[in-house]
């Protein structure tokens, strides 16, 4: 997966989402990518920058998580 592709429309969160999820690496979004250990120091911080993407882009990021499961 790239984590570096900046999320720029609702459609483009909602994909990384249900990525996250068919690759194995969805995670609750209040916990820190940093302190998991499926993903790099560097992974983690990208993730971090998507799933702050996803808060500003989509009314609820856990419902599409949930969803997507």
């Amino acid at each position: 997966m790239d984590f570096k592709k900046q999320l720029q429309t609702k459609e483009d969160c909602i994909q990384f989402i249900s990525n996250l999820c068919i690759e194995g690496l969805d995670f609750h979004f209040d916990d820190d990518p940093l302190d998991l250990s499926c993903f790099t120091k560097v992974e983690a911080v990208d993730v971090k920058h998507r799933i702050k993407e996803c808060f500003s882009l989509l009314d609820d990021p856990f419902t599409y998580l949930l969803e997507a499961k």
